[in-house]
C-alpha cells in the first residue's frame, strides 16, 4: 500500500484463520475455567451450610408447637432428642443435593466443566461402606469415653442454662473412663463451682424424672453445706454473693421470678436466681466420702441435694459423675428453636432474652465482677 507521498508501508492482515480463533476461544473458556472453579468447589458446601442453618433457625419442629400424636409427634420428639443427628443428615442431604445439581450443569454447560473429565461423585460402595462404619466406630468411641452431648429438660439451672440447651460434656475431665460400664480408670474430685452431668440412680427422683441431671457442685467429701436465706455456706463460710436485680422468663406455660445474684466459689463467677421460696434454711449436711453436694442455679425450682432424702440432703457418688460441663452444643431461644448463633459457644457469665432490654441488668452484673470480694476458699481449716 502507498501513501500520499508515494511510500510503501505493510499493512497487518488483521484477519484470523479458523485454527487461530479456536485457540483464542479455548484460552478464554481456560480462563474462565480458572476463575469459577474455585467458586464452583466451595458452592455445595456453601449451599448446604445455609440450607441446613435455615432449616435449623426456621422450619425446626419443636415440642412447643403442639404435636401430640401421630407421625408428626414422633418427628419432633425425634429431632428434639437428637438436633446434632439430625443437623448432620440435613448437612448431607443439602450436600448430595448440591453436587448432583452441580454435576447436571457442568454437563449440561461446558464453560461450568473445570477439568477435561468430570469424576462421579458418589465413591464406589465398598469405599463409602467402610468409610461410613468407619466414622459410625469412631463416633461411638468419642460419645462413650472422651466427649458427649446431653439436653437440659428443666429450668433448675436457669439463667446459666436454658430448657432445651444441649451441653458439651468432657468425659475425661475427671478422669480416663472405660467405653463400655463406665469404669473409672483415673478419677479426681470435681472442684466447687463446676457444672456436671451425672447419672441418676432412682434415688434422687424417685425413678421419675430424666435418667441424667445438670447441677452445679458446691461441696466436697468431707464439706459441711447448709443453705440460710437462699445463700450457701460451705464449712461455716458464707459464699459471697451480690445482687443483680429482678428477673423474670417464661418456660413453656412456666413464668419464673425472682432475682439474681452473682456467686463466687472458688475461681468460678456464676448467676444465681432466689425466690422467697429458697428463703427457707436447709440446716445443713455432712458430704460423705466418694460423694459431692450440688445444687441449681434457679435455688426455688431446682431438685438437688438440698430437698433430696425427705429434705435431709443427700450427696452424689462420685463414679455416677459423667463429666464436666465445658460449653453449649447448641443453644435455645425462649420459642424453644435451636440458635444457631450459639453453636459450641463457651457458657458465660449473662443472660440470654434476646427481645428483653438487659442494659440495666448486665450493668449490674458488670459491677458486681468488678467489686468482687476478696475471701478464703472454704478449706478445712473453716469446717465445724
Amino acid at each position: 500500500m502507498r501513501t500520499p507521498r508515494g511510500r510503501e508501508v505493510t499493512v497487518p492482515d488483521l484477519t484470523f484463520s479458523a485454527r487461530e480463533s479456536t485457540v483464542i476461544e479455548r484460552r478464554a473458556a481456560w480462563s474462565l475455567r480458572r476463575l469459577v472453579s474455585p467458586l464452583l468447589s466451595i458452592l455445595p458446601w456453601a449451599i448446604a451450610v445455609a440450607g441446613t442453618g435455615l432449616t435449623m433457625r426456621s422450619l425446626w419442629p419443636t415440642p412447643m408447637e403442639g404435636a401430640t400424636s401421630g407421625i408428626a409427634a414422633v418427628v419432633v420428639n425425634a429431632v428434639d432428642a437428637y438436633p446434632l443427628l439430625f443437623g448432620i443428615v440435613l448437612f448431607l442431604l443439602f450436600l448430595a443435593t448440591s453436587q448432583y445439581w452441580l454435576q447436571w450443569a457442568q454437563q449440561r454447560f461446558s464453560w461450568l466443566t473445570t477439568t477435561a473429565h468430570v469424576s462421579p461423585a458418589v465413591p464406589s460402595r465398598l469405599r463409602g461402606a467402610i468409610a461410613l462404619v468407619s466414622c459410625a466406630a469412631l463416633a461411638l468411641f468419642v460419645r462413650a469415653s472422651l466427649v458427649c452431648t446431653y439436653r437440659v429438660v428443666s429450668p433448675s439451672m436457669v439463667p446459666t442454662l436454658n430448657v432445651g440447651d444441649r451441653v458439651v460434656v468432657n468425659q475425661i475431665a475427671y478422669g480416663l473412663r472405660a467405653p463400655i460400664g463406665h469404669h473409672a480408670w483415673t478419677a479426681t474430685l470435681p472442684h466447687r463451682g463446676d457444672i456436671v452431668v451425672f447419672r441418676d440412680d432412682g434415688t434422687h427422683n424417685a425413678g421419675v424424672g430424666p435418667k441424667v441431671l445438670v447441677k452445679r457442685v458446691i461441696g466436697l467429701p468431707g464439706d459441711f453445706v447448709a443453705f440460710r436465706e437462699g445463700a450457701a455456706w460451705v464449712n461455716g463460710w458464707a459464699v459471697p454473693s451480690c445482687d443483680a436485680g429482678p428477673f423474670v422468663t417464661a418456660v413453656g406455660p412456666l413464668t419464673i421470678r425472682g432475682r439474681l445474684a452473682v456467686e463466687f466459689l472458688e475461681d468460678h463467677a456464676y448467676l444465681t436466681l432466689r425466690t422467697p421460696l429458697d428463703e427457707e434454711i436447709f440446716r445443713g449436711y455432712r458430704v460423705p466420702d466418694g460423694e459431692i453436694f450440688v445444687v441449681g442455679d434457679d435455688r426455688g425450682m431446682s431438685s438437688d441435694s438440698r430437698v433430696w432424702n425427705e429434705g435431709r440432703g443427700a450427696g452424689v457418688a462420685v463414679d455416677r459423675i459423667v463429666g464436666r460441663v465445658s460449653r453449649l452444643a447448641i443453644a435455645t431461644t425462649p420459642e424453644g428453636r435451636p440458635d444457631v448463633t450459639r453453636l459450641f459457644a463457651a457458657l458465660r457469665l449473662g443472660v440470654r432474652q434476646p427481645d428483653v432490654d438487659l442494659a440495666k441488668t448486665e450493668q449490674r452484673i458488670s459491677s458486681c465482677l468488678t467489686t468482687r470480694p476478696l475471701s478464703a476458699p472454704p478449706t478445712a481449716q473453716n469446717r465445724r
